[in-house]
This record gives structure tokens, C-alpha cells and sequence, in this order.
């Protein structure tokens, strides 16, 4: 079912984030491959990160730059109340 998967009790769970998981591998064709599909996933959280963040955490410069050329907004709020611009200082 590709990005979707089903749970046992039948309630609709949605599949990994592949942009915030490109963007944790530096996987830049993948990144780029998966925002080309779907640009909206952009802020979605993957582990309770956005993909910029995952990819500030390990240091994927290129992936920071691509991520943030798609519009990915360095201030969106993660669940633990950081933002990208707050992991750089």
C-alpha cells in the first residue's frame, strides 16, 4: 500500500516520513525523490522531528540546503519545542 500502512485493528497509520528519513541518511537523491512526490511532507515528524532538523542532528550540509531551497520553515517547532534554527546555535 506504499505510504500507508493498515494496524491489526484496522485504523489507517500513516507510513514513514521518506522526506525527513532521506534527510537523516544524507540521501540526497532519495530527498530529493521523495519531495518531488510529496512537497507537503516537508514539516511532517518523523520521531517527533522535521526532516531539516534530522538533518542538522547529522550534519548533511547538502540535504540542509535542499530541504530549506523546498521551503521547509526553519522555526517550525518540534515536539520538543526546538527549532532548526535553535539545534545551530
Amino acid at each position: 500500500l506504499g505510504d500507508i500502512e493498515i494496524a491489526d485493528d484496522g485504523r489507517v497509520v500513516p507510513g514513514p516520513n521518506r522526506v525527513a528519513i532521506a534527510s537523516r541518511e544524507g540521501d540526497l537523491t532519495g530527498l530529493a525523490a521523495a519531495l518531488a512526490v510529496d512537497p507537503s511532507s516537508i514539516e511532517r515528524k518523523h520521531q517527533g522531528c522535521t526532516a531539516l532538523s534530522l538533518a542538522l542532528f547529522r550534519g548533511h550540509l547538502e540535504a540542509v540546503r535542499l530541504i530549506l531551497a523546498a521551503g521547509a520553515d526553519p522555526n517550525f517547532v518540534d515536539t520538543k519545542g526546538d527549532t532548526p534554527l535553535i539545534l545551530c546555535a
